[in-house]
């Protein structure tokens, strides 16, 4: 999880959100996969849609209760119908986040500490309550391939202001507070961004354009607030392009790690190969893309970023 930092410049970015932890004690030995984000994700959507879809066996997209589901307007994302923009999509960035990075062991023996965060941007937030619900359920359905069992432990809430709220605690569940806008601070004469998961380009990119990555970001920036708190971004996009395509790679050491998923609903294996590693950035004359870079640490980029790829610290 970024460093929240209380030095800040204004910005258009007013998209508040707020990161919660959820700690567990393993009953049982788990064997997370490479990318646990993975695992929680799918584990997250089902155990979610068993506890709130009231309409069974039928599409979201023909049920009557679409715009009014708690799995919808915490998992699915699901385009509004008098959007102003995207409307020749179906779907829109997805209203959570998962980052699991912090998560280096992978077998967890019982007894063990294992832990995820969850980003709600927005008002994804006043969901807040069937999060926590879902995420207990989670554990005690189990978790990975042999449904290992976990007990939920404790549940905290992060602020943009760096607060933290203990929302359970030794049996004691508290409400969850508003979120807030994460503050920016200034910006530096250079950044490095280190990619902590797997950066998934559009296509079959075989290195990373920094152009197409910086746009991505502000794209998502874009999207998710516009989505999540209904204000658009009053930015001017070709100006900020035109800084993506002249700013300064000064390093650039990135590898493609290779990976695969199983995904359960089309019965078969994905590929989730990506880039890891780190670009510096020289920000010099293009800081106007640094609220963007910051922000975007706590959303991801790329494909599959609402499973926690495309995660990523700048520095």
């Amino acid at each position: 999880m970024p460093v929240l930092l209380d030095i800040s410049t204004d910005t258009e970015i007013t998209l508040p959100l707020s990161v919660y932890r959820f700690e567990y004690e393993a009953l049982d030995k788990i064997m997370l996969p490479e990318q646990p984000g993975v695992l929680w994700h799918s584990q997250f959507g089902k155990t979610l849609r068993n506890l709130v879809c009231i309409v069974k066996n039928t599409a979201c997209e023909q049920c009557l209760f679409l715009h009014q589901c708690d799995y919808t307007r915490l998992f699915q994302g699901t385009k509004p119908p008098d959007t102003a923009i995207m409307r020749k999509y179906n779907a829109i960035p997805s209203p959570h986040i998962i980052q699991s990075a912090h998560q280096q062991d992978k077998v967890i023996a019982a007894g063990e500490t294992l832990s995820v965060d969850i980003v709600l941007p927005g008002q994804a937030n006043t969901r807040a309550a069937t999060l926590i619900k879902t995420l207990y359920h989670l554990g005690q359905h189990g978790l990975g391939y042999k449904n290992g069992r976990i007990n939920l432990k404790q549940v905290t809430q992060y602020l943009a202001n760096g607060q933290t709220l203990e929302l359970l605690s030794e049996g004691s569940l508290a409400e969850a507070t508003a979120p807030q806008i994460i503050p920016i601070p200034v910006a530096p004469e250079t950044c490095r961004i280190s990619l902590l998961t797997p950066y998934k380009p559009s296509g079959n990119a075989g290195s990373v354009d920094i152009s197409r990555y910086l746009m991505a970001i502000i794209r998502r920036v874009d999207l998710i607030q516009y989505f999540y708190t209904g204000q658009k971004l009053q930015a001017d996009f070709p100006h900020l392009k035109t800084l993506t395509q002249a700013i300064t790679v000064t390093v650039q050491s990135v590898r493609k790690e290779k990976g695969q998923r199983y995904s359960a609903a089309l019965g078969k294996l994905k590929d989730t190969s990506g880039f890891v590693g780190h670009i510096d950035l020289d920000l010099r004359e293009c800081e106007e893309l640094w609220p963007f870079l910051w922000v975007g640490q706590w959303l991801g980029v790329g494909k599959n970023a609402s499973m926690g790829f495309g995660q990523y610290q700048v520095s």
